[in-house]
């Protein structure tokens, strides 16, 4: 059985105890391992936390994108503090999903449309790549594999 920062079975009650069960024993065993599905405590806090794409846990999001790259399905929901210029993929995402990108630097930084995707800036008739403004926090939702919608403060 994993230990975690919330819960360790610590066997009790025995067996054979005064009204205790194999029943009872199980379940305490069945509590500490889903408490060990939650992200642990330490180095996490302050920092949101969503469902594993497996469905079966929690992970926190908070991501630094230290260099020029293309996000992937991993990054779903998290929000980064860019450094560098990104690429949104198409066919990465699915209807509903959301990133979530924050310009932690002093300049204008780019949003990219990779090829196949439909990059809308909300709001405005514009389509195509997009600047984020330093210190600026933009949303890309995605209406499909090959849609997005990029809208916040400092997107241009």
């Amino acid at each position: 059985m994993a230990v975690n920062p919330y819960y360790t079975h610590s066997g009790v009650p025995t067996i054979g105890a005064p009204g205790t069960s194999a029943t009872m024993r199980a379940e305490f065993d069945a509590v500490q391992t889903g408490f060990a599905k939650l992200p642990t405590l330490a180095g996490n806090g302050g920092k949101v936390v969503r469902v594993a794409g497996s469905n079966d846990s929690l992970v926190a999001v908070y991501n630094n994108w230290p260099i020029a790259g293309a996000f992937d399905a991993t990054q779903v929901g998290s929000v980064y503090m860019m450094s560098a210029d990104v690429t949104i993929p198409a066919a990465t995402y699915a209807a509903g999903d959301i990133l979530r990108l924050y310009n932690n630097t002093a300049g204008n930084l780019n949003v990219l449309a990779g090829g196949g995707l439909t990059l809308f800036q909300g709001g405005t008739a514009g389509v195509g790549n997009r600047v984020l403004a330093q210190r600026g926090f933009a949303n890309v939702w995605f209406s499909s594999q090959s849609t997005a919608v990029i809208f916040g403060t400092g997107v241009s």
